[in-house]
């Protein structure tokens, strides 16, 4: 790990839209990376989906990042296949500690209120404040 440089990633789960942001001192990045499922989805090809998803994802890691900071699950959700979704979590969070990258958990909250004030911010308050803040 580079320990010089300071580098991080953030992680955006989504099982139609997963976003990774890299911030370095060269600058910043944006990736996303669109998947479609049917709500009638076999068990395969559920996994299929999660293992495509969680494969792009660690793709975009690279092991010279200080550290990575995932989203927490929202544990009271229980629509919009929150099942799914948890295990994606488990998928990606698993393989960066196989890789022994430093994961930071943020609860979702914290994260509104960090960018917009309030922790109950939408996400496109949270998109617009960010690209005032950061640019891009």
């Amino acid at each position: 790990m580079s320990t010089g440089n300071p580098c991080v990633m953030g992680i955006d789960l989504s099982l139609t839209r997963t976003a990774v942001a890299t911030l370095t001192p060269r600058g910043s990045r944006v990736n996303s990376h669109p998947t479609f499922g049917r709500k009638e989805a076999t068990l395969t090809e559920r996994w299929k989906r999660l293992d495509e998803i969680a494969g792009w994802v660690l793709g975009q890691v690279n092991l010279s990042e200080n550290f990575v900071v995932i989203e927490s699950p929202a544990h009271g959700q229980a629509t919009g296949s929150h099942h799914d979704r948890s295990g994606l979590w488990w998928m990606i969070v698993n393989q960066l500690a196989v890789l022994r990258v430093p994961v930071v958990e943020v609860a979702p909250t914290s994260l509104k209120k960090y960018a917009t004030g309030k922790g109950n911010a939408g996400k496109d308050e949270v998109i617009l404040r960010s690209a005032r803040r950061y640019g891009d």
